[in-house]
């Protein structure tokens, strides 16, 4: 039979028993010279519990995403920088809300918006791909929510990386499972275009240069790759 568990403050527990404290759990038991209540890293007489994420909310629209891009994109031509947006979830709608922000090419420091309830966040990563980082993961420690990287910004479809923090702890989830009409994702079947019986792609030749595939932005030095361009105050 299983010891059973009390918390602590509610009377006073008989022994054997576990407690359950602030910091842990506790053993409260008795031998014949004493009695006494000693911490234990776990209760050994319980199953194991496994922690997950499921998500039971809408998903977001693409619509926002191709917003929050369009976004980045456009700072990402003047300031050669990433960026950052607010997601938020009120009365069960998502929106975004644009902090003021300092940016540059793999930093950014943004304000809090008032009266707005963050639900997370979507930032850029320019060109890299999309991941989180240790930069990141300390930035996000503390904010319990859903967050989005997006990388690759200057190609056709840029790279998505999506996270649910919840007490400082990072579950990684597929974007398409919180993301609707994704690209590539949607419940029909994509219509082939008749044409494309006729075309077929080159063997990739190596050396592979992948700024060879990069889209040209204003500020994109040819010779000497991305320039940075001071921001302005604001």
């Amino acid at each position: 039979m299983p010891i059973p568990v009390f918390n602590a403050g509610q009377g006073e527990p008989d022994a054997p028993s576990y407690i359950v404290g602030k910091d842990g759990f506790y053993l409260k038991k008795r031998t014949p010279l004493y009695e006494c209540t000693v911490k234990v890293p776990e209760l050994p007489d319980y199953p194991e519990v496994k922690e997950n994420v499921n998500w039971t909310a809408t998903k977001l629209p693409w619509a926002l995403i191709e917003s929050t891009l369009e976004f980045f994109r456009a700072v990402y031509m003047k300031y050669q920088g990433e960026a950052i947006v607010l997601i938020t979830h009120d009365s069960g709608i998502w929106d975004i809300s644009v902090p003021k922000q300092i940016v540059q090419s793999a930093h950014l420091k943004y304000k809090s918006v008032d009266k707005v309830t963050p639900a997370g966040t979507i930032h850029s990563h320019c060109n890299m791909g999309a991941f989180f980082s240790g930069t990141d993961d300390n930035d996000v420690a503390s904010f319990d929510g859903l967050h989005i990287v997006l990388g690759r910004i200057s190609q056709p479809f840029p790279e998505i990386a999506s996270a649910v923090y919840i007490n400082g702890r990072m579950f990684e989830c597929r974007p398409q499972d919180i993301i609707s009409d994704m690209p590539g994702h949607t419940n029909g079947k994509a219509k082939r275009h008749p044409w494309l019986k006729h075309v077929k792609p080159a063997e990739k030749e190596f050396p592979f240069n992948e700024h060879d595939h990069e889209l040209d932005f204003p500020g994109r030095d040819a010779e000497f790759g991305n320039r940075i361009i001071e921001m302005e105050e604001f």
